[in-house]
């Protein structure tokens, strides 16, 4: 069940424009990829579901050699613990999520936590929201 719901949101926010993005910043040398999380996450205890934008201006390729412009990833925090895992992710060929799904994936079965390393872009996300 929980699996269908997530599929059923990423089938939903496929064409669906953020208006509460929040601008976190920028990777790398050069602006071409920008960081934004959705302003509207869902928060209980010490954990928090958000899902935040990658923006490549002058795209990028996924894994399967495909252009991408943007990646939308929804993450689970822990925030007493400092770790985080993957919950599903929707790749666009158009920037700020619009555009023609390229990929997605569902991995809301996954317990494959993660460490948040300090100073690092989770570090960042993490900071925003569990705060």
């Amino acid at each position: 069940m929980k699996k269908l719901i997530l599929i059923i949101s990423l089938m939903t926010i496929s064409n669906y424009s953020f208006p509460e993005l929040k601008y976190i910043g920028i990777l790398g040398k050069d602006d071409n990829v920008q960081i934004f999380i959705n302003t509207d996450y869902e928060k209980k205890g010490s954990f928090v579901k958000v899902w935040w934008l990658l923006n490549y201006k002058n795209g990028t390729k996924n894994s399967l050699g495909k252009v991408i412009y943007s990646n939308n990833t929804l993450h689970h925090f822990d925030c007493s613990e400092r770790k985080v895992v993957l919950l599903g992710l929707v790749q666009y060929d158009d920037l700020m999520g619009k555009g023609n799904i390229i990929y997605n994936k569902d991995v809301s079965y996954s317990n494959d936590w993660e460490i948040i390393y300090p100073n690092s872009i989770m570090d960042g996300i993490r900071s925003e929201v569990c705060n």
